[in-house]
């Protein structure tokens, strides 16, 4: 999906500036400059319209998330420690997609966010996800769920109530 995603950003990306770039055949070709070409400017967005993004954009991993976890409970039952620690380390990668799509979801929404308190707590909300992401880099071995980051600090519990008030 994030191929796809990303494949379709490219794509009207890059016939977006084949039309901002046609010229005739009679117009003077432009040479590069040494400067570098200014940053694009970010259209920055309403509050209603940012809560609806990230919400979407947040349910999809979400889901994901709750379903590796649903995984990870099926293991309390089983006796074969290979079973365990297999299901265990899928349940770890669905887990580092689930979050680092709510981080990128996140970061793309403060970007465009014009409203700084929701802007804000977005931000913060990314810089906590991202913390989690690195504590989920560093499992390699696990042989109960019980060796899982915890998925909650405060600081994310914090903002990302705030923005569910916010967004209301």
């Amino acid at each position: 999906m994030r191929r796809f995603l990303a494949a379709s950003v490219l794509a009207v990306a890059a016939f977006g500036m084949a039309a901002c770039n046609t010229t005739s055949g009679t117009e003077a070709q432009s040479t590069p400059s040494a400067t570098a070409s200014p940053t694009p400017s970010i259209t920055l967005v309403d509050k209603k319209t940012t809560c609806s993004n990230f919400e979407t954009a947040t349910m999809a991993a979400g889901l994901k998330m709750l379903g590796a976890m649903g995984e990870a409970l099926k293991t309390a039952d089983e006796k074969d420690p290979a079973k365990v620690e297999a299901t265990l380390l899928k349940v770890v990668s669905d887990l580092k997609v689930g979050i680092a799509e709510m981080r990128q979801a996140a970061e793309k929404e403060a970007a465009q966010a014009a409203d700084a308190e929701l802007k804000g707590h977005l931000v913060t909300a990314a810089a906590e996800l991202k913390k989690l992401e690195d504590e989920m880099a560093k499992v390699s071995k696990v042989s109960s769920a019980d060796d899982l980051p915890n998925m909650e600090t405060p600081a994310l519990d914090a903002a990302t109530d705030k923005i569910e008030e916010l967004c209301k």
